[in-house]
C-alpha cells in the first residue's frame, strides 16, 4: 500500500489499484470479513509486489517452524557461538572487538560502531570480480542508536588498512537511515538501489537480499523488491577483493556515507551467500520465516581422526567418534561407508546410540560412529569412514580419518627343549607372528654355542637359548623368549666279570673290568677284613666273603657309570699229612713214639684204629696183642687251614 492511498482504497479483494507511487506502510486490511495484519491476526502476513500502480496483496500463513533453505548455498555464517560457515568451507574470523550477542535466530554478530570491529569473510565464498556468475547475498540486520554503517563491504585491501585501491560498500545503512545496495562495481559506475522513504535505522530487525543473475541486480528489503538495475560488473581497483561484515570504505561518491571506513552499529545475523540468483518467492519465504529462520541439519563429527596403536594380527581395538546435530532440523544419514577395499577397519553397528542409515539424529542430539581396528597386515595403516547425510556441512559428507601409529607388535613361539646329550648338534626352531626370521643366541656359552639356528652342546650343564626378532619398518621388536634345558654327559657302563672263589693264602692277584667310555675302572673292597684292593690287586686276608666294587666316576664328557659289584668266597687253605709207614713190631716191644707232619705246620694227632691190638696216647704207641695195628694221623685244621685228610699206617705185631 502506498502512503498517499491510505484511507482511499477499501481492501476487500485480493488486489487494488493505487493512484500514486511511494513507500509501503503497514495498514489494516479487511478480506472476507477477517481482519488481517499485525496484531489482529498473527497467523497471516501481508506482502505486496509493485507493478506500476497495482499492488497484489498476498495473504500467507505465518510460519511456525524453520523453512527449508533454498538450494545453492555457498556459505552461511550463523554466528551461533562461533564464526564457522555451516558448509564448513568458508569459516569467518572476528576482527577487533566484534562480539556475539542474541540475534534474530540464535546469536548474531555485534558491532559497536567503532573503527575496530569487523567479521572477515573468505573471498572464495563470493564470485570473482568482475564476472557474470549468478549470486545472492541475504542477511538480517538491526541498527542501534539510529546509526547505520556498512553491513557488507568489499575492497582491495584489509579492513582499516588505509585507503584501498578500490572499494564497494556493497550493502549499507546510510547516514540518512536508508538502505543502500550495489553489490558489484558496474561499468556504468554508481548504480545503487536505495529504500526510498523507508528508513531502516529504527532499531527493528530487517531482512536484506541482493540477487544477481549475470545481468540484473535486484535488491529486496523485508521480502519485497525495492529496486533493480541492469548491471555489468567491472573492476574497481585491484580484483583481489576482501569481504567483511560490519565495515567498508565509502569514499568518492557513495551516497549518505562518511567518506571513510564506515563501521556498522548494531547486529547482523544469518548472512548467507548463494551460487545462484534466488527468486522473489524464495527471498519472501526467507523474510517471512522471521526468527524461525532457515532449517539446517548440522553435522559435527568429532574427533576428526581416530588414532589407533598398532596391534598384532588377531587382536582388535575399538574407538568411536560422535556425530552431533547442532542444527534445528533432523539429520538424515544415508550412508556410513569405509574406504573401498579396506580390510583393516570396519564400522560397528548394533549398540544403542550407534549411528544408523535411515535413523535420523534429532536437533542437538548425537550418535556414535564406532570403528574397529583388526589389522590384517603390519606397518602404518590409514583409512577413512565417510558419513553421508543431508547437512550442508562439507556438502553432506563427513569424514573420519583413521590412522595407526607405531609398529605392529609381534610375538615369538619357541617351544620348550627336552634334555639333550653332550656333543650333539641341536636344530633350533622358533617362529614370529610377523613371519620374520627368528634369531638365536646362547647366554651360557660355556655349555652351548649357537651358529645361525643350530646349537652346539659342548659341556654338561644348563644351556639357555634366547630367541629374538628385532622387527623392521612394519613390526616392533618382539619380546625375547628364553628356553633352558639340561645338557647331559654320555652314559657309560662297566663290564666286570664274576670272580671264582679263592683259598686263603692265595697270593695277591689282579682283577680287571672295563668301561664303555674307555676310562679306567677303579676297584674298592666292600669287605676289608676279608680282602683289600690296591689299584687292581686283591689281597686275601681272611676266610669269608670278599666283595669287590668296580666304579667309573666319569669326566666332563661321560657321566658316572653305575658301579658293578662282584663277590667270591675266600676259603680255608688246604693241608696234607706226611706219615711214613711203620715197621712190624715184636710183641713185647716197649711203647714207642710215632711222628707225622702237616703241610700247614700244625701239630698232627694220632689215634688207634685197632684198639684191641694197640693203643695211642699222644704220639706213643703201646702194643697189646698180636695182630695188625693201624695208627691214624689226624690234623683237624684251624681258622686258616681246613682239616687235612687223615693218613693211616698199619704194621704187624708178631711173637718174634
Amino acid at each position: 500500500m502506498l502512503p498517499a492511498d491510505v484511507g482511499n482504497v477499501s481492501c476487500t479483494a485480493a488486489s487494488a489499484a493505487f493512484a500514486s507511487a511511494g513507500a509501503d506502510v503497514n495498514i489494516l486490511v479487511i478480506a472476507s470479513g477477517i481482519a488481517l495484519g499485525v496484531p489482529a491476526a498473527p497467523n497471516y502476513v501481508l506482502s505486496s509486489t509493485v507493478a506500476g500502480t497495482t499492488a497484489n496483496i498476498i495473504f500467507s500463513p505465518a510460519p511456525n517452524a524453520c523453512i527449508a533453505p533454498a538450494a545453492g548455498i555457498t556459505a552461511w555464517w550463523k554466528a551461533n557461538g562461533n564464526t564457522n560457515d555451516v558448509t564448513g568451507l568458508y569459516n569467518a574470523t572476528l576482527g577487533g572487538d566484534t562480539t556475539l550477542a542474541p540475534g534474530k535466530d540464535g546469536q548474531a554478530f555485534s558491532f559497536d560502531g567503532s573503527q575496530s570491529p569487523f567479521v572477515a569473510l573468505p573471498a572464495g565464498a563470493f564470485p570473482t570480480e568482475p564476472s557474470a556468475g549468478p549470486f545472492t547475498f541475504e542477511t538480517w540486520f538491526q541498527t542501534a542508536g539510529n546509526a547505520g554503517g556498512v553491513i557488507l563491504g568489499s575492497q582491495s585491501g584489509a579492513p582499516y588498512a588505509g585507503v584501498p585501491g578500490g572499494w564497494t560498500p556493497a550493502i549499507y545503512v546510510g547516514t540518512d537511515g536508508l538502505l543502500y545496495a550495489q553489490m558489484f562495481w558496474s561499468t556504468s559506475g554508481f548504480q545503487t538501489v536505495a529504500s526510498v522513504n523507508v528508513p531502516v535505522n529504527d532499531g527493528q530487525w530487517h531482512h536484506v537480499a541482493v540477487t544477481y543473475d549475470g545481468n540484473t541486480e535486484i535488491v529486496y528489503l523485508d521480502g519485497a523488491a525495492i529496486g533493480s538495475n541492469a548491471l555489468s560488473q567491472a573492476n574497481n581497483g585491484s580484483p583481489l577483493y576482501y569481504y567483511q561484515l560490519g565495515t567498508g570504505y565509502t569514499g568518492n561518491g557513495w551516497a549518505a556515507v562518511n567518506g571513510a571506513w564506515f563501521t556498522f552499529t548494531g547486529l547482523i545475523d544469518e548472512p548467507t551467500v548463494y551460487s545462484r540468483a534466488l527468486s522473489a518467492a524464495e527471498v519472501l519465504t526467507i523474510a517471512e520465516a522471521d526468527s524461525y529462520g532457515k532449517c539446517y541439519a548440522g553435522a559435527s563429527l568429532t574427533p576428526a581422526t581416530l588414532s589407533f596403536t598398532n596391534l598384532a594380527q588377531g587382536q582388535s581395538a575399538t574407538q568411536q567418534a560422535v556425530l552431533l546435530n547442532p542444527g534445528n532440523s533432523p539429520l538424515q544419514i544415508s550412508a556410513i561407508v569405509m574406504d573401498t577395499g579396506d580390510i583393516n577397519f570396519s564400522v560397528l553397528t548394533g549398540n544403542a546410540g550407534d549411528c544408523a542409515v535411515g535413523t535420523p539424529v534429532a536437533p542437538n542430539a548425537s550418535c556414535n560412529v564406532r570403528v574397529q581396528f583388526a589389522p590384517q597386515a603390519g606397518g602404518s595403516l590409514t583409512g577413512q569412514v565417510t558419513v553421508t547425510d543431508n547437512s550442508l556441512y562439507l556438502v553432506g559428507a563427513q569424514a573420519i580419518a583413521l590412522s595407526v601409529s607405531g609398529l605392529t607388535p609381534q610375538t615369538i613361539a619357541f617351544a620348550a627343549i627336552p634334555p639333550q646329550t653332550l656333543n650333539s648338534s641341536l636344530p633350533l626352531i622358533a617362529s614370529a607372528s610377523s613371519g620374520l626370521a627368528v634369531s638365536f643366541a646362547s647366554s651360557t656359552t660355556s655349555i652351548c654355542t649357537v651358529s645361525n639356528s643350530t646349537a652346539s652342546l659342548i659341556a654338561a650343564g644348563t644351556c639357555t637359548i634366547v630367541a629374538s626378532q628385532a622387527g623392521n619398518s612394519s613390526y616392533a621388536p618382539a619380546t625375547p623368549v628364553t628356553q633352558s634345558f639340561s645338557v647331559t654327559r654320555f652314559a657309560q657302563t662297566i663290564t666286570f666279570a664274576s670272580l671264582p672263589n679263592q683259598p686263603l693264602g692265595t697270593a695277591p692277584f689282579s682283577v680287571t673290568a672295563t668301561a664303555t667310555s674307555g676310562l679306567p675302572v677303579k676297584f674298592t673292597s666292600g669287605t676289608t677284613p676279608v680282602c683289600t684292593v690296591s689299584g687292581n690287586t686283591v689281597t686275601l686276608l681272611a676266610v669269608g666273603r670278599c666283595t669287590l666294587q668296580a666304579s667309573q666316576a666319569g669326566n666332563a664328557k661321560y657321566a658316572p657309570a653305575t658301579p658293578v659289584t662282584q663277590g667270591f668266597q675266600v676259603t680255608k687253605e688246604a693241608q696234607t699229612i706226611t706219615f711214613a709207614p711203620l715197621p712190624n713190631r715184636r710183641m713185647g716191644t716197649p711203647p714207642f713214639t710215632v711222628s707225622a707232619t702237616a703241610s700247614s705246620g700244625l701239630a698232627v694227632s694220632f689215634a688207634s684204629a685197632t684198639p684191641a691190638t694197640c693203643r695211642v696216647a699222644g704220639d706213643t704207641v703201646t702194643l697189646l696183642e698180636l695182630g695188625g695195628c693201624t695208627i691214624k694221623a689226624i690234623q683237624a685244621g684251624n681258622a686258616t687251614y681246613a682239616a687235612a685228610a687223615p693218613v693211616t699206617q698199619t704194621f704187624e705185631i708178631k711173637l718174634f
